[in-house]
């Protein structure tokens, strides 16, 4: 898509009426006040497009373009939806087997902290603690992944102040909840650190 300058809504209407659009003027006009133009119609357009050089419509009308974009948002919302419970089942998933496998006591509790409990997907060296068989494969490395792939070391969780700025940051979540006489904090752990 080229950059495009302002166009006024009577602008709008006449290019949509050059194009045979039927419209009703004051319907149109409340649409175009409501709607984005270009989601409306230029991003919905090549399904009703009779000719694309110049654009053109045959007895296309603008109701048909409000039904196949309320249909286009219902979609997105039921996928949205969808894609919600999914990401739902998975953190619960991941949660639960990742404390089944590595918080079973009050020792145990912050592993999640401690990097060598979870795959680097950079690291291609066999008996490492942090060893990944699918370093060499890992997709999208040089693109979207590529700050995951190589700054592994980095995350958030990882970090020496972790559970200091997590308790300091959030008026909600109390020193107390982090400490208990029977824990001792394994290495490689978050603890929390008065001084900074």
């Amino acid at each position: 898509m080229s950059i495009k300058k302002f166009e006024t809504r009577d602008s709008l209407k006449r290019k949509l009426r050059e194009r045979n659009l039927i419209f009703n003027d004051s319907e149109l006009d409340e649409i175009l006040k409501t709607h984005n133009y270009f989601n409306l119609f230029n991003g919905l357009e090549t399904i009703y497009l009779e000719t694309s050089n110049p654009k053109s419509y045959n007895k296309v009308k603008l109701q048909d373009f409000l039904i196949l974009y309320q249909f286009d948002k219902d979609i997105r919302s039921i996928l949205s939806t969808c894609i919600d419970e999914v990401e739902e089942k998975l953190k619960c998933s991941i949660a639960y087997h990742f404390c089944k496998q590595h918080c079973q006591t009050i020792v145990d509790t912050m592993e999640y902290t401690n990097k060598d409990n979870f795959m680097n997907p950079a690291n291609n060296k066999v008996g490492e603690a942090t060893y990944c068989r699918y370093s060499n494969t890992y997709p999208f490395r040089k693109s979207q992944n590529y700050r995951i792939f190589k700054e592994f070391d980095q995350f958030c969780l990882f970090k020496p102040y972790f559970l200091s700025n997590l308790v300091d940051r959030n008026d909600h979540i109390k020193l107390s909840f982090y400490q208990d006489k029977r824990y001792i904090a394994p290495k490689e752990v978050a603890v929390y650190r008065d001084n900074r």
